[in-house]
Formats: structure tokens, C-alpha cells, sequence
């Protein structure tokens, strides 16, 4: 009996020990998995604040992306309006080419007008003075004859004079 106590006793302190150790390993094992669960609390709590970055990204994503096509759509706009303004500068250039040519040809067609307008009345002073010198020269050639008539005249009444005086 004493050593089946003993046996016993052995058997009680190995149980006891291999409790004990049970109980180290049952101790250890919830310490990892208390462990574990405060990893894996902090992972979920890390993943939903990594969701909440990721939907953040993404909301600033699709702000950004609107705003490019908002940019785009500007930019589109305003390249619309320089073709525009292209298109009038050079519209307007042609008409202000036009409208030199135009004011060169005015001017040169004044020129000309001025040129027959100064001709035209150097011909009419030409004509007035060659229409004054030739009625000089008949009013000279009026008096010439009549100078010429009154020498006559006086001639002839010399003449009698002289003969008058010499009855």
C-alpha cells in the first residue's frame, strides 16, 4: 500500500506538475491570444482608419479628377477664344490692308486729279494770257494804225498848212 501511495503520490505530483504546467501553458497561451486580440484590434482599427485614408484619397481623387475635367474644360474654352481672336486679328488685318490700299489708291487718285486740276488751270491762265497778249497786240496794232493814221492826218495837214502859207 505504501507503494502504491508512493505510486500514487508520484502519479498525484506528476498530475499536479503536468497541471502546473497546463496551467503556465493555458496562462501563456491567453497572454498571445490577449495579445493577438489587442493586435488584432489595433489591425482593425488601423484597416478602418487605412479605409478612411483610402476613402478620403479617393473622394480627393475624384475632386481632383473634376477638377481637371473642369480645367480641361477651361482650357478647351480658352483655346476656343484664342482661335477666335486668331481668326478676327487676322480678319482684321486684311481689312486694315484693305483698307491701306484703298486709302493708297484715294491718294493717288487725288494726286492725279490735283495733277489735271493744276494742268487744267495752267492751261486756262495760258489760254487768258495768250487770249491778253493778243488782244494787246491788236489794241497795239489799233494804235499803231491809228499813230499811223494821224501821221497821215498830220502829214496832210502840214501840207496844207505849208501851202496855205505860202499863198
Amino acid at each position: 500500500a505504501s507503494e502504491r501511495a508512493a505510486s500514487l503520490k508520484t502519479s498525484f505530483d506528476a498530475a499536479e506538475a503536468d497541471a502546473e504546467s497546463a496551467r503556465k501553458e493555458t496562462a501563456e497561451t491567453a497572454t498571445r491570444l490577449a495579445s493577438l486580440e489587442r493586435l488584432s484590434a489595433e489591425s482593425a482599427g488601423k484597416a478602418a482608419g487605412l479605409e478612411k485614408q483610402l476613402e478620403e484619397s479617393r473622394a480627393e481623387t475624384r475632386a481632383k479628377a473634376d477638377a481637371a475635367r473642369e480645367f480641361a474644360g477651361k482650357l478647351r474654352e480658352l483655346s476656343e477664344a484664342k482661335e477666335k481672336a486668331e481668326k478676327e486679328l487676322e480678319s482684321s488685318r486684311a481689312y486694315a490692308e484693305k483698307a491701306r490700299a484703298d486709302a493708297e489708291r484715294a491718294a493717288h487718285a487725288k494726286s492725279e486729279t490735283n495733277a489735271r486740276a493744276r494742268a487744267f488751270a495752267d492751261e486756262r491762265r495760258a489760254e487768258r494770257f495768250a487770249a491778253d497778249e493778243k488782244g494787246r497786240r491788236e489794241a497795239l496794232a489799233k494804235l499803231e494804225a491809228k499813230i499811223e493814221s494821224d501821221a497821215e492826218t498830220l502829214a496832210k495837214l502840214r501840207a496844207e498848212k505849208d501851202a496855205a502859207e505860202k499863198r
